[in-house]
Order: C-alpha cells, then structure tokens, then sequence
C-alpha cells in the first residue's frame, strides 16, 4: 500500500469515526431531552370556566379528568387537553368548546390554569315534526313514489339541559302515518357521587298501514279505513357510569300490540298465538357500552363497543318467550394528515321457540343497513355485518355569523368529507316462514363511494353510489342529526 493510499485510508476511517461519534452524540443528546421532556410536569392550580352561563360547574367537572392539584406532563399537554375538550363537547350541551393553559410558557413544576371557553346551544326545541315514515329516505323515493301520505307531522317539545344539570325533557304530539304520543325524561345523575342516571318513557302509537309480512326482501303494507295496529310501551332504564367511559344500563320494559284481525288472517306468525290478536309482555334488557371516540355525532378516532341482551318475555304475563344476544364494536384511525379510515361490525343471535312475525327484524332496519342494501330488507334470527370507510377530509371550517339574532345560532361549522367503502353481511333464517327470503342464508356485499356533509347542530348530510353483489347500482340519500 502506498503512502497516499494510507493516508486517505486513515481520513477515511477518521472521517467514519466521528460520523459514528456524532450520530452517538445526537441520539444521547435527543434522548436526555425526551427524558427531559417526559420528567417534565406542570400543577394544575385552578380550572377557570367562561361562558356556562346555564350548565352548573358540576356537569362539566364529571367529565374531566385533570383537577386542581393534578400533575401535567409538559410532553404531552395538547394530547390530554384535547381529550379533556372532546369529554366537554361530546355532553352535546355546547356549539363550542375552546381549552388553554395559562401560562402556556410555564416551567418545570410551575403551576398553571386550564380555561375553558364555552358557547352554549339552544335548549328550548318546540320543532315541527315533518318526518318520512318509511324506513330511509331511499324506500321512500323509489319504492313508495315519494307518497307524501307515507310522512309524519306533528309538534315535539325538546328542552334540554333542565336545571343546568343536562337533564333533558321531551313531549310529542304526532298525526299523519303514524299517530305517536310520547313523554320522556332524562336524569343524568340522581346521586350524590354522579354515577347513576334514570330515564323514564312512555309512548302510544296507532296505524291504518302495517307493514304485516315481508315479500322478495321488500315490506308488504296492509291498509284499510279502520285502525290496524295500537302499541303502547313504557320503560324505565337506569344507568351507572364507571369513570368516563363505560356504561352499565339495565331497562324494565312492557309492551303491549293490538292489530285488527284481518292482520292476522293475512299473516298468522304476526304473533305468536294466531288466535289472539293481542300480544303483551315485559322485557329486560343489558347494555354494556365502552365509548372512547373523540367526536360522537361523526368520530375520527377512538373506539367504542358494545354488548346487548334481552330477555323477551318475563313471568307467566307475557305472550313472548325469546332471548337474545347482540353485539357491536367501532374503531377509527386517523392514517395520515387528512386520511381517515374505520371499521365497524355487529352481530345477533336471537333463540325462540317460535318467532313471531314482530320481532322478525333483522338487517335494513335503523342502523343495521348495509350500504348498497338500503331498498330491502333481511329478515330472520341471526346476522352478522361489517362496514369499512376510508375517508378524505376536504375541509373542515367553522363561520361566526354576526347577523343572526341569538348568540346560540351565530357559530356555523361545516366539514366535508370523501369516502369510498366495502360492506359486507349474512343474515340467518332457519323458520322459513317468510316469502321468497332470497336474500337470506347468503352472503352478501356492496361496495361504492359517497360524500358526507357535518354541519349545523350535529347535521349530518349523506349521498352515495354504491352497487351490490345482486348487479344492482343506486343512488342513496340520508340525513341524521340531533337537537
């Protein structure tokens, strides 16, 4: 080896050498910053609260878990924070909900204060009711024509955080496809500790249509000048809440149907003794939640899951002897920037010696629909669905509207979102007693593409294309939201 090869041998291995000693030097270096930093806490000395004017402070210290004299890791402050504010949003009392620390340049061990900046919503709701009968706004377009005598209308009276305490009243008064009568009352908490809630209901609902069998997976209706089916129903349901995130409900609840006789002459499985047009029984039920998603009305992360039995028939008063188990679970991610992805799944199983025609439901049915599915319906005992959503976040602002009179209205949020996704599910029947069930004891799938509005007031605007296993593409439309 020459002399200049030595020499650049040794630059070279010089120059090695102290790449290696600084990348060493910078990983310690970072790694005693992150030690540093994960060492590192501020104390909470005081919660400031601004713009509850109705909501009493003990509703919004329920749900947080930072108090005074907590300690704060400097690290991940905004994480915790921001897990604090969704806790504040998700009681659906507030437009908005605003948290900072004060000072946010605080040093190691000094203390701080967390403010909350709220602004209110409207609690006095005395809406009008125009609402579809059917079961979504699909059916309703393009198997029942749009019929405007297929609607309901009336008056509900919505007052929601009674008291300050986010207790909540509601009274209905309802004509049209379905006359319904209810009253409904909700306590949050009735003990001292604020871990146990109650909820009382009772309604009355009367109809000339009935939907009295199922038929090729579509909703055969009988109508006639008389009265066809009275249902009254009245539950209580108690509530206990273990930390912040899991819920424990037990709900009593009786049931008693009437439908005219021809009902059964059509269909004698509408109950479960076809010589009797009068069905009553009590029910019990469990539900065991766990929520953790950051946003309820329209989640971007989190989880939440679920647990549900019933036991249908209580006693010798009760004309139903069933029981049954259904479970659910929910998971969403955020992968990367604007990019979001979910997964959804449930399940029933249902065990009777003979099921009556009304508690048939399976799938299509309130929110146990598979997309591309929304113009049937899946009767039978058992079913299993699973929904998956990727999603793209367009934007996602929020308009202060200086002209409106009432400072409650003057916020206007709205987010857009793009989705594509993949749903698939299988229901069970083994009683066979409905007509041309094709589409059970098969699997099924559809997969598509929509667009989702979120909007004012919890609004959540929904349009899409979506085509199924059957051949079939449509166009679906869906609104949901709450007061």
């Amino acid at each position: 080896m020459t002399t200049d090869q030595k020499i650049r041998m040794l630059l070279w291995k010089g120059l090695v050498a102290w790449m290696l000693a600084t990348s060493f030097a910078c990983a310690r270096q970072a790694m005693e910053e992150t030690a540093r930093a994960d060492s590192c806490f501020w104390i909470v000395r005081q919660l400031l609260f601004e713009g509850n004017k109705k909501t009493k402070e003990e509703i919004l210290l329920r749900e947080l878990a930072l108090l005074p004299g907590d300690t704060l890791p400097v690290a991940h402050w905004q994480e915790l924070l921001t897990r604090e504010r969704n806790k504040l949003f998700n009681t659906d009392l507030f437009v908005t909900v605003e948290a900072w620390i004060a000072p946010d340049s605080a040093t190691c061990g000094q203390l701080v204060d967390i403010h909350y900046r709220f602004r209110e919503r409207w609690y006095v709701f005395p809406v009008f009711i125009f609402e579809l009968a059917d079961r979504n706004f699909s059916e309703w377009l393009y198997d029942r024509g749009a019929d405007l005598s297929r609607t309901n209308y009336g008056m509900r009276y919505v007052q929601k955080n009674l008291r300050g305490r986010n207790e909540r009243l509601e009274l209905l008064f309802q004509q049209g496809f379905t006359r319904k009568y209810e009253f409904f009352y909700a306590f949050p908490y009735i003990d001292r500790n604020q871990r146990y809630g109650l909820e009382l209901r009772t309604q009355f609902m009367r109809n000339r249509d009935i939907p009295y069998i199922s038929q090729d997976n579509k909703l055969l209706y009988w109508r006639s000048e008389s009265v066809n089916r009275e249902r009254w129903n009245s539950e209580v349901r108690l509530r206990r809440r273990e930390g912040f995130y899991l819920f424990h409900y037990l709900t009593l609840r009786y049931k008693r149907e009437w439908v005219a006789d021809s009902v059964l002459v059509l269909n004698p499985n509408y109950f479960t003794d076809p010589n009797n047009n009068l069905q009553r029984y009590w029910e019990l039920q469990y539900d065991l939640v766990k929520d953790r998603r950051d946003i309820a009305v329209y989640p971007l992360r989190g989880e939440r899951w679920g647990l549900r039995l019933i036991k249908y028939g209580i006693g010798g008063f009760s004309d139903v002897d069933a029981f049954s188990i259904r479970g659910e679970g929910e998971r969403y991610w955020q992968l990367k920037g604007n990019w979001f992805a979910d997964l959804s799944g449930s399940f029933r199983f249902f065990w009777t010696q003979a099921q009556p025609y009304s508690l048939a439901r399976g799938l299509g049915y309130g929110e146990e629909l598979p997309r591309g599915f929304q113009l049937y319906v899946m009767d039978g005992q058992h079913f299993f669905l699973l929904k998956t959503t990727l999603k793209y976040r367009f934007c996602d602002s929020s308009t202060y509207l200086r002209f409106m009179p009432l400072e409650e209205f003057r916020t206007f949020p709205l987010a857009f979102y793009g989705r594509l996704f993949f749903d698939h599910s299988y229901v069970s029947d083994k009683l066979l007693f409905y007509i041309d069930n094709r589409l059970a004891n098969r699997w099924l799938y559809a997969y598509g593409a929509g667009i989702d509005f979120v909007t004012f007031y919890n609004v959540v605007l929904q349009a899409e294309i979506a085509r199924n296993n059957l051949g079939e593409t449509g166009f679906f439309f869906n609104i949901r939201g709450t007061f």
